[in-house]
């Protein structure tokens, strides 16, 4: 694969998980209801959401901006272990296919972005 076609892969994948991050960070403070809803009915305390969206918009940045490889390491790593506990969270308490497929969905996109870091980092040396 060229250079440039990894470089685009790269931003494509970094940046959905990126918007992703960002999207579920603003909610988190602007307080939308269905998050905080939905973080405590899964059984996680109150200010719970507080602790996800700041580690959320830190994981963010650190995949965005031209950081050290173990930030962006520990973002994409971060963002899997959530997604983890996500998909395991909602089984557990709904067992409905359409809520604990979404975090599968989206770690396969984090696990995809991380691969295609990988291969940049390797590229560019």
């Amino acid at each position: 694969m060229s250079t440039s076609t990894i470089e685009t892969m790269y931003w494509l994948t970094s940046g959905a998980v990126a918007l992703w991050m960002a999207a579920a960070a603003i909610s988190i403070f602007l307080n939308k209801e269905f998050i905080h809803h939905a973080i405590v009915r899964l059984g996680y305390p109150a200010y719970f959401p507080y602790l996800l969206g700041t580690a959320k918009a830190i994981g963010m940045l650190f995949i965005l901006l031209p950081v050290a490889p173990q930030l962006k390491l520990i973002s994409y790593a971060g963002a899997g272990f959530e997604l983890i506990a996500a998909t395991v969270s909602y089984y557990v308490v709904d067992r409905k296919f359409s809520e604990w497929i979404k975090p599968i969905v989206l770690l396969a996109l984090v696990a995809t972005a991380y691969i295609i870091w990988e291969w940049r980092e390797q590229l560019i040396g």
